[in-house]
């Protein structure tokens, strides 16, 4: 019988459905003629082959730094085969202590980050900001795991280089699900939905229900059949799930990262980058249903070049295959996913892509396995709006002016080959000491195959006092001991690690004899490390400064999230408006925060003097500082939450000049009129701005009724305060025991207002 010939059927790649935007989608990104296209592809494969090529000595040193951190050596026979061959672990030592020293850095403060507006007509979403990047950072984004293991990178092997993107994740959910028959038809389709229910949501066949579901600017089809039984509802859904929708940090293997030689350190300047990805077909289909990936280069790439194998440049450093050894796994096994994954190139350059001789920023996807064509490209901007290449680098020690750092384990190299070899030296004179050889008379009775001796064992010779000479070696172990003790201090000299900052006591006395000597010496250690800790800090600043700019673009409207010990504690960004502004972001954890006991010192020091009675008399320290230093002292305590022991702190109100106030109206936000302001002063300011032209010009109908509102808010407040200055007697004046502090002090804006009106007095204001 003859075997049956199995053919696969090809699976279509299904491109996304026409929208109203697919023209003006064409009309940006228009795809190239067969020309343009060939030469922008073979620009790009041939700048990937070449910066491959370039870096073959650095490749080579990432297998060298990698067997030095774990402890490799190679084979040794010399002098003897079986001699000692160790492995002292500084490297690791130095890699250890300073990783969860570089991750304290990062997420050790409380609050993690603070937001410093660069502008001041964004100090009014200051504390929104704020408290949504944190909540963002510790909850959301769950970067621990990826702080630790970028800390690793950093130091080995020397470059990290991180990626921030906007990734929507999705997967196909086809499921059964069972409810009692009195369930009411509401609480099904929440459970079958969740919280946004279906529109359009129409009955299309007998029991069948279809529709779309919304997430921001993203639509989802469903598709729902019930059955009904004597016992419960039968419910069949098939839906797109919505899994993750918002900014996502990724760490980038540095072997798969290329940049050009003499380009510079910054990403942002150099001519070209590239990523190399590893996708696998159903990726490259999600790729075309975003728009992002041609139809029919998927197609051709997935069912053409179908089966082809491992699509990877020659790895001529070994990179892969001695990772895979350190793991104790098969280098290119049966299993391995890159058989199934296709390599693709995702190139960020400068070039002159619509032909009016100035270069614009794209990136285009290529594919070395389908040469001269494009996956697809785009404009940088139509991808990340705020308009940055998304890599952000860090380097444990840089060299100006060059992209690659230096690794720590090439900073102690030379010490940590000495000090193997010195140990390995004393290792094999204490082994000659112990088992010396001998010589013995040649025509002698003693057997010429040599005895390896042992306790108790006897050797037969016929004069022993005259045909056996015992081999005797010169030196101790003197040398040795002095010579490993020098080399440990010239490690802790150069990685600033010494024993105190190790947790142990110093082999050295008189410098811990006192708590000030040990202070002393723990704010030095500090110091020694602060400098690799600033460029790790301003490395993760940068990542969020990242994703502060995408979640103002992208994030989608409705985002609630809840902080404890603030009023109100659920916390809703009806706009991603609200995010919008000049933030500079700054970590607070320092080098301080690293000792427990030097945090509580400083926090001790820090609430005694904040509750001085003469700097609350003044007003210098109101409830917001003392709150910010309690919270302080808890932690430095161990409190890892100390909201749930502080009572919540209310929002304090910001006073805005009537200009100002106007410069929201344009950007399309909104002021409310507050107690601390000079109401009546304000109200003048707007009246004349009424009067201006170009004012009216500039607020457009929109931000007209705004001003108006506010207007008719602000007269209703002067109304108030007129009425507050009679009961107290005339003039506004503060009695006698009034303390002056600075919130009394900004609420007095302008210079002392004119007569009050009267309330029945409209100011002539227009109404509304």
């Amino acid at each position: 019988m003859e075997a049956l010939e199995l053919t696969e059927e090809t699976v279509p790649i299904e491109a996304p459905p026409k929208t109203e935007a697919d023209e003006l989608l064409e009309e940006l990104i228009p795809r190239l003629d067969e020309e343009d296209e060939g030469d922008l592809v073979r620009m790009v494969h041939s700048d990937y082959l070449a910066a491959l090529l370039d870096r073959q000595d650095w490749e080579t040193r990432l297998v060298e730094w990698d067997n030095m951190y774990h402890g490799r050596l190679p084979r040794k026979d010399f002098p003897w085969p079986g001699c000692s061959n160790f492995h002292v672990p500084l490297t690791m030592l130095g890699v250890e202590t300073l990783k969860p020293r570089l991750t304290e850095t990062i997420m050790g403060g409380d609050p993690i980050i603070i937001a410093k507006p660069t502008e001041a007509l964004d100090d009014k979403k200051r504390d929104v900001v704020e408290l949504f990047m944190n909540w963002q950072i510790q909850n959301e984004l769950k970067l621990n795991s990826l702080i630790t293991e970028s800390a690793h990178r950093f130091l080995i092997p020397g470059t990290v280089v991180i990626k921030t993107l906007w990734r929507t994740d999705r997967r196909k959910v086809k499921a059964l699900r069972r409810f009692p028959l009195e369930t009411d038809a509401a609480i099904m389709l929440r459970a079958l939905f969740g919280p946004s229910l279906p529109e359009d949501f129409e009955q299309t066949t007998t029991n069948v229900w279809e529709g779309t579901l919304k997430s921001g600017s993203n639509e989802r089809k469903v598709k729902a059949k019930f059955q009904y039984t004597e016992k419960e509802t039968l419910a069949l859904i098939e839906k797109d799930e919505l899994i993750y929708d918002g900014p996502r940090v990724e760490l980038i293997t540095a072997e798969d990262f290329l940049v050009p030689v003499n380009a510079g350190d910054d990403v942002q300047q150099m001519p070209f980058c590239q990523q190399r990805l590893w996708l696998y077909e159903n990726d490259l289909r999600r790729k075309v249903q975003e728009g992002r990936f041609y139809q029919d280069r998927v197609e051709e790439l997935v069912n053409v070049i179908k089966g082809s194998g491992r699509n990877i440049a020659d790895d001529a450093a070994g990179v892969d295959d001695n990772r895979a050894a350190l793991e104790g796994v098969a280098p290119g096994g049966e299993s391995d996913v890159k058989n199934t994954q296709y390599e693709i190139i995702e190139d960020y350059r400068r070039w002159d892509i619509d032909e009016d001789g100035f270069e614009e920023e794209i990136i285009t996807w290529t594919c070395p396995t389908l040469p001269d064509k494009l996956l697809g490209w785009d404009y940088l901007d139509n991808v990340f709006a705020h308009g940055l290449r998304p890599f952000i680098v860090g380097r444990y020690l840089p060299i100006p002016g060059r992209f690659y750092g230096i690794s720590f384990a090439e900073v102690v190299r030379g010490i940590q080959e000495e000090i193997n070899t010195i140990h390995n030296q004393r290792v094999d004179a204490g082994t000659i000491q112990n088992n010396p050889g001998y010589f013995y008379r040649a025509n002698s009775t003693h057997s010429p195959v040599g005895y390896k001796l042992s306790p108790g064992m006897g050797v037969p010779i016929d004069d022993p006092s005259r045909d056996v000479l015992m081999m005797k070696w010169q030196g101790g172990e003197a040398f040795g001991q002095a010579e490993e003790a020098l080399l440990y201090q010239y490690f802790e000299r150069l990685t600033g690690l010494p024993d105190i900052v190790l947790g142990r006591q110093p082999n050295r006395v008189g410098a811990t004899r006192t708590a000030s000597g040990t202070s002393a010496l723990l704010s030095e250690a500090g110091l020694r490390f602060r400098t690799a800790m600033r460029a790790f800090q301003t490395m993760w600043e940068t990542v969020f400064s990242h994703i502060l700019a995408l979640d103002a673009q992208y994030l989608a409207p409705g985002k609630e999230f809840r902080i404890t010990g603030r009023i109100p504690e659920t916390i809703k960004l009806t706009d991603r408006s609200e995010l919008l502004g000049n933030f500079d972001l700054k970590l607070t954890a320092t080098a301080e925060t690293l000792n427990r006991q030097i945090m509580r010192e400083d926090a001790t020091v820090k609430l005694n003097t904040a509750l001085s009675p003469i700097l609350l008399q003044l007003g210098a320290i109101g409830t917001k500082g003392i709150h910010r230093l309690l919270r302080e002292f808890y932690r430095s305590y161990g409190e890892s939450d100390p909201d749930l022991i502080l009572e919540p702190l209310r929002e304090e109100e910001i006073v805005y000049t009537p200009t100002q106030e106007l410069q929201i109206f344009v950007n399309g936000g909104d002021v409310e009129p507050t107690m601390m302001e000079n109401a009546l002063q304000h109200l003048e300011e707007h009246m004349a701005q009424l009067e201006t032209p170009i004012v009216l010009e500039t607020l457009g109908p929109a931000g007209m009724a705004k001003l108006q509102r506010h207007m008719s808010k602000t007269l209703k407040l002067a109304q108030m305060q007129a009425m507050a200055q009679q009961l107290m007697g005339g003039g506004g004046k503060p009695s006698e025991g009034s303390q002056i502090g600075p919130q009394a002090m900004n609420a007095q804006t302008g210079q002392q207002a004119p007569q009050t009106p009267s309330p029945n007095t409209n100011m002539g204001m227009p109404t509304v």
